[in-house]
């Protein structure tokens, strides 16, 4: 299951991990819905690995992760990889699953 957690917690993985998958979402917001079960899949080939982190930020209740990660529409994923954001994603793209999954592994290998 991917983590619910706070600005202040996401922002310290960051730091800590060597990839980081943030999810920004809201409760109402339904495309947030379909992008949560892509990356649900996508933390089964990565469930081993202590290094990757996937995290979700609820915009609802961390408004203020919005302005500090320059969210401007949901769903938002960013990929981070040793502290600095590598990719982000916005909306539902094509072939997200896929696409993240081979982002992942070209970073953390």
């Amino acid at each position: 299951m991917i983590q619910e957690t706070s600005l202040r917690e996401a922002e310290n993985l960051i730091k800590s991990l060597k990839v980081v998958i943030l999810d920004f979402y809201a409760e109402w917001c339904i495309p947030c819905k379909a992008v949560e079960e892509i990356l649900e899949q996508v933390l089964r080939v990565f469930r081993s690995r202590s290094d990757i982190a996937f995290l979700r930020i609820d915009v609802e209740k961390e408004k203020d992760a919005l302005g500090r990660f320059e969210v401007y529409g949901l769903p938002t994923v960013i990929v981070f990889q040793n502290g600095v954001e590598v990719r982000r994603f916005s909306g539902v793209p094509r072939n997200f699953g896929v696409e993240l999954t081979r982002l992942i592994k070209s970073l953390s290998s």
